[in-house]
């Protein structure tokens, strides 16, 4: 379904979206199915960093964060790729670069049909779909 004006679109969540959330952040509005997600939500209006590295003093919001932070220090764990010779310092992240010469690009946006090799990328891309954190196109019938 096209949405042609932005309020239009507004209108349309009001109407058929807004519903379907339980948990709604008091400060932007951005509604989530979980309350657990609206908590980690939060932490995204706030300065807060409360997880430092002991190795380079970069502080995180999140202790995941953090820990994924930490493979970037270790130097013994070098992930090369044998097709182009890029080095990685982390194993997951390489992987998802021999996507690209795989030809993998098994995540989808449902909203351009764009496809991309993992879905970090993926959710980085729908960013641009967004209008004041609502998706501006839908596929409700």
């Amino acid at each position: 379904m096209h949405l042609p004006t932005k309020q239009k679109v507004l209108s349309h969540i009001n109407t058929s979206h807004l519903h379907l959330s339980t948990s709604l952040c008091d400060i932007c509005g951005k509604s989530f199915f979980k309350e657990s997600s609206l908590r980690l939500h939060y932490l995204t209006h706030t300065d807060s960093k409360p997880y430092t590295c002991q190795v380079c003093s970069k502080s995180f919001k999140l202790q995941s964060t953090l820990r994924t932070h930490m493979d970037t220090h270790d130097d013994e764990k070098k992930f090369i790729c044998e097709e182009c010779g890029k080095i990685f310092k982390k194993k997951s992240t390489l992987i998802d670069h021999k996507k690209y010469h795989d030809g993998d690009f098994s995540f989808q946006c449902d909203i351009c049909l764009k496809k991309f090799v993992s879905r970090s990328v993926l959710n980085t891309h729908k960013k641009c779909h967004t209008y004041s954190g609502h998706e501006l196109t839908c596929d409700t019938k």
